[in-house]
Formats: structure tokens, C-alpha cells, sequence
């Protein structure tokens, strides 16, 4: 069976699967679920560069010619009917994306401390990158991320009076600037779509029996029982809580205190 998988035809795909979300929300997760179905073709932030760019430009509201980012998906070529792929990069776009190709989206999220701590680990936003944030010029995150140039896009900083605001905020507070944005931006595009087109998946809550009823709104068939869908669970999930930060009193009020028009909405989904 793999020598005949081998030797497959690669053809553009039929239909597109993608799973966006804030980062730190269980994307990598979602490749794993799926990336030994017999109908994906799955992957996790390919071509990072072009996409995380596009994101910036959505941000930005730069005047970009988006039939490339499109084109690079169409014109991709696979071995199984589907393509997969999880990012949080191409989350500004979904409307783009959706518009042209045959697809659905899942948006992850889970609760905002434990993604935002997440990121915190990761760097967003530190002391060493304010140093290179400019109060009249101001478009993007400049960080020193070598072979990670990508981050430079996908860090996004707050214009105008909300910069003003946002770069007195504690780090933790900062990001949660940047997590609200992504699915704010994400619950009002959701609008535009059909129902059938997109669903909103609480990361936390996910468990077998939702998995198989996403495999059943996919189009395919589940290939995990439930033995290999917790080990994987407890693999992936585990590598997103991996590092667990501390946060002072006086920075968690101002975390729940500002920036809660999505952790609103997204608990009543």
C-alpha cells in the first residue's frame, strides 16, 4: 500500500480543509490528528514566509495582488484528494481564501491566559524587540528571529492611539491586544461565510466524539480509534503547556480587564 501511495499521480486537490486560530491554539495538534488520513494531504504552515506576509498585508491594508496566495494553493499538487493545512498565518484571509476555493475552516481557540502565557514563552513581544518599536513609524514587529524572519510579519503592532495604550501595557496585556484582534477579525468574517463553511472549535473541549464528527463535515473517513486520538491529545497538548510563566496580581487584572470583546463572544459559541 505505501509502494503504491509511492508511486500516485500527484494532482491538484479537490477540496481544501484549513485551521486557523490565534497560534498556541492547537493547530500543530490538528495536523497531527489528521496528517495518516487516507484522504488528506496535511500539513502544518507551509510556505510560512508568503503566508505570514499576506497576513501582514491584510493588517496593514496594504494593496496586494492576493490571486498569488490563491494561486499557490490551487496550483499546488497532491497525492490524496484533500488538501490540509493548519495555520494560524493565513487566519486574516479566510474570506479571501473561501471566496475561491472549495473549502472549510475550523477556527481553534482555547482559553486566552493559557494561549497568551504560551506566547509569552515564545517571545511575543519582549523587551528586546520594544527597543525597535517606533511611535511614527510603526508597522510591524522587528524582531531579531534569524532563520524565523516570518515573525516579523505575523506580529502585528497596534497603530495610532491604540499604540499609545498598548506599549504601556504589560507584555502579557500586549498579546492579549494581538489575540483579541485575530478573532475579532475571525468572529466577523465567520459572518460572511455559510454555516457549512466554517465552525468554531474550543480546543479544551475537543474530544473523540467531536473528532468524529468533524471527520463526517470533512468528507472522510476517521482513521484514529480512541486509544490513538488521546495519545496523540496528550502529546500535543502537553507540548503547547510545555512552559507555564507566572503572572503578577496587578498584570492579570489588566489582562481580564481590557481587550474582552472576543473572550465574550467566543464562550457563547
Amino acid at each position: 500500500m505505501m509502494l503504491k501511495n509511492f508511486f500516485k499521480k500527484k494532482k491538484v486537490p479537490k477540496k481544501f480543509i484549513f485551521v486557523v486560530g490565534s497560534g498556541r491554539c492547537g493547530t500543530f495538534f490538528f495536523k497531527e490528528l489528521f496528517k495518516n488520513n487516507s484522504l488528506t494531504e496535511t500539513y502544518h504552515e507551509r510556505n510560512n514566509l508568503l503566508t505570514s506576509f499576506y497576513q501582514f498585508a491584510k493588517f496593514n491594508n496594504f494593496k496586494v495582488n492576493y490571486e498569488y496566495l490563491i494561486n499557490s494553493f490551487k496550483n499546488v499538487k497532491i497525492k490524496k484528494k484533500i488538501y490540509f493545512e493548519a495555520s494560524s498565518y493565513l487566519s486574516l484571509n479566510i474570506f479571501n481564501i473561501s471566496k475561491s476555493l472549495n473549502c472549510k475552516i475550523v477556527v481553534l481557540f482555547r482559553d486566552p491566559l493559557k494561549t497568551c502565557k504560551s506566547l509569552q514563552a515564545k517571545g511575543w513581544y519582549n523587551e528586546a524587540d520594544l527597543k525597535n518599536y517606533s511611535k511614527k513609524n510603526n508597522i510591524g514587529c522587528h524582531t531579531d528571529s534569524g532563520i524565523y524572519f516570518h515573525h516579523n510579519f505575523s506580529r502585528f503592532i497596534p497603530v495610532d492611539k491604540e499604540y499609545l495604550k498598548w506599549i504601556n501595557l504589560p507584555q502579557i496585556v500586549k498579546i492579549k491586544w494581538f489575540w483579541n484582534y485575530i478573532y475579532k477579525f475571525l468572529i466577523n468574517e465567520g459572518k460572511k461565510l455559510s454555516k457549512n463553511k466554517i465552525r468554531f472549535i474550543n480546543i479544551d473541549k475537543f474530544d473523540y466524539y467531536k473528532y468524529l464528527d468533524l471527520c463526517n463535515w470533512f468528507g472522510c473517513k476517521p482513521h484514529l480509534d480512541i486509544y490513538n486520538f488521546k495519545k496523540i491529545s496528550k502529546f500535543s497538548l502537553n507540548k503547547i503547556n510545555k512552559k507555564k510563566l507566572t503572572i503578577k496580581k496587578s498584570e492579570l487584572k489588566k489582562f481580564y480587564n481590557n481587550y474582552k470583546f472576543s473572550e465574550k463572544k467566543l464562550f457563547k459559541i
